[in-house]
Formats: C-alpha cells, structure tokens, sequence
C-alpha cells in the first residue's frame, strides 16, 4: 500500500480511504479511523492528500478529530447520509465548526432525496 500512496503523491492524486461502516468489516470496531493515525502521519506521507470516505460512520468525531489536527487530512461524507441522515446531519453542523471548510466535502456515488 505505502507504494501506491508514494505514486499518488508523485501523480499529485488523494487517495480515498474507506472508512466507517462498510461490507466485508470484521467488526465494527475494526472500522474506526483513529486506527489509521499512524499511517497516515508517516513521515513519508506528508505530501499526501487522504480523503477518508463516509464520515468515519459511525465514528464521525474520530474522524473530525483527524481532519482538524492533520494538515493532509479530507473528509467526504459520501453515502454517510444513506446509512445514517440524521447523524449525518449533526455531524456536518459540528464538522462546519471542528474543521475547515475546505477540508469538509459532501459527495458521492449514489441518488438520495
């Protein structure tokens, strides 16, 4: 993996990371985006632009958490409000004043109303 993020860079490309609640998970635990800190903080990375998919649902503070206090980290809350709307909406109020907007993105694959 550390040799894709290494092309990204070079190629000025995010890398998109799956995060939260997602198919094939072990447990639910085991998709906590805390877990990832230390990857994405190697010394290495630090050109690197990580986008961490869905919020972190359900782990959407930890994710926050991330995004403000790492210079090279995005989030997206793509789907996120598909699994969850109202988490997704108090976490996009709290993320407009834990993150800065640039940082904060609401996209996706999927149509919702």
């Amino acid at each position: 993996m550390g040799e894709a993020v290494l092309a990204a860079i070079e190629l000025g490309l995010p890398i998109q990371i799956h995060t939260g609640l997602r198919e094939g998970a072990i447990g639910i635990i085991d998709t906590n985006p805390a877990y990832i800190k230390s990857f994405l903080t190697r010394k290495e990375f630090s050109n690197a632009r990580f986008i961490l998919l869905h919020g972190g649902f359900p782990y959407m503070g930890e994710t926050a958490f991330l995004a403000r206090n790492l210079p090279n980290v995005y989030i997206d809350f793509c789907w996120s409000q598909i699994l969850s709307y109202h988490a997704t909406k108090e976490w996009l109020a709290k993320s407009n004043q834990m993150v800065p907007a640039n940082k904060v993105m609401v996209g996706g694959d999927v149509f919702s109303v």
